[in-house]
């Protein structure tokens, strides 16, 4: 926190010595450059986003990792095996007309791969938090671009954060 002076006057012996530092031509490159940065994320996820909607099969990749690591869909096939059982039972003991074969159950049931359905949401999900990254990017780029004096606790804000991290 800047040490306030009490004296409203400033002395000018003081003030001559120092020299007069602008950063506000560094600080609006640096806007820019974040503005940038932060429009091209946004380009990368709406590009991503169109490039899965022509190719959803992409996401069988992601499915089949996840299915493997957390086994998801063993829950599935064994709901399926389980209904298969109930329904080739169901169809045994129905009554049958005398001098025809008992019905056989032809269809199976298919598992549902829960897998490929976790993988999407997780794929939105990561859309939508690199599209807030570029959003912040881009306003944070505009106002540090479009600095002016009103907004010295801003960029005082910023300074002070990196210098946190810093000395961390």
């Amino acid at each position: 926190m800047p040490i306030m002076n009490s004296n409203p006057t400033p002395n000018t012996s003081e003030s001559a010595s120092l020299p007069s530092l602008s950063f506000t031509p560094i600080i609006r490159c640096l806007g820019v450059l974040v503005l940038i940065f932060g429009l091209w994320a946004a380009y990368r996820v709406m590009q991503e986003a169109w490039y899965l909607y022509d190719n959803p099969k992409h996401v069988t990749t992601l499915a089949q990792t996840i299915a493997t690591d957390s086994e998801i869909d063993q829950f599935s096939n064994s709901l399926a095996k389980m209904m298969d059982e109930a329904y080739a039972n169901t169809m045994s003991n129905l009554p049958t007309q005398p001098g025809k074969e008992p019905i056989k159950p032809t269809a199976k049931i298919v598992p549902v791969k829960f897998s490929y359905f976790v993988s999407w949401g997780i794929i939105i999900i990561l859309l939508f938090l690199l599209a807030k990254i570029g959003y912040w990017a881009i306003v944070a780029g505009g106002k540090l671009a479009m600095h002016n004096e009103d907004q010295k606790e801003f960029i005082a804000e910023i300074i002070a954060k990196i210098i946190a991290i810093k000395g961390s």
